[in-house]
């Protein structure tokens, strides 16, 4: 099937992907009194929703444009995001009250750092939440493996793209980006669902499984690992 074809898929999944986006904020209600704590709940679940749907939208722009670096440096703050979610939303606790203890207690901390400009400034403490890395979070909520490969991968990907045949082969590019198009949706989707758990909102199932049936028709490996 031809390139614009694939990525048109793609962007079909992606405008589905934002009517969702905009349903999962409208069903995030927060506590009618602003002083209550669970604001800085919903504050933050609402934003992760909203720019990671943003953001997904731009890299498979860029990818249909055939500005794959541009898309690569794009999957990773998605990726963090991924962990983030996971991590605030789906921590492993056994009782609901110590999860929703957690995830308050994590997002007023995002929150009084997004807004801490001398924070924000310290980069190392500034990426730090709950007095841990990206690392240290993924490996809470079992990503390690993930995170570690997820990497590397994004370190192989750029350098792949400044290879020959990636740049005198626009053949060899499209199948790249197709994946990132792909990883994408994946991500998008995995930054959704710990959010709607919390929240008990349902996700599209055919939105799912468009993701699964693109991902299982078009993804390629490109660096030797599994999808």
């Amino acid at each position: 099937m031809h390139f614009s074809n694939i990525i048109q898929e793609a962007i079909n999944l992606n405008n589905q992907k934002n009517k969702i986006a905009f349903y999962i904020i409208r069903r995030i209600r927060g506590p009618k009194n602003r002083d209550d704590p669970n604001q800085a709940v919903t504050a933050v679940a609402k934003t992760f929703v909203f720019s990671g749907s943003k953001l997904s939208g731009q890299i498979i722009e860029a990818v249909q444009r055939g500005h794959l670096l541009l898309a690569v440096l794009g999957i990773r703050p998605l990726f963090e995001m991924m962990v983030n979610t996971s991590y605030t939303f789906n921590y492993p606790l056994k009782h609901k009250k110590d999860a929703i203890r957690h995830a308050r207690k994590v997002c007023e901390e995002i929150i009084r750092k997004t807004n801490d400009t001398i924070c924000f400034e310290r980069e190392v403490e500034h990426s730090k939440i709950d007095g841990k890395t990206i690392r240290g979070r993924a490996r809470k909520v079992k990503m390690l493996k993930l995170y570690e490969i997820n990497y590397k991968g994004l370190s192989d990907w750029s350098h792949l793209m400044m290879r020959s045949p990636y740049i005198s082969k626009p053949k060899e590019g499209e199948k790249f980006g197709i994946n990132l198009a792909s990883q994408t949706l994946c991500l998008i989707h995995d930054v959704f669902e710990p959010i709607c758990k919390y929240f008990n909102i349902v996700l599209d199932r055919r939105w799912e499984e468009g993701i699964i049936q693109f991902r299982n028709k078009y993804e390629i490996d490109f660096l030797g690992g599994d999808k």
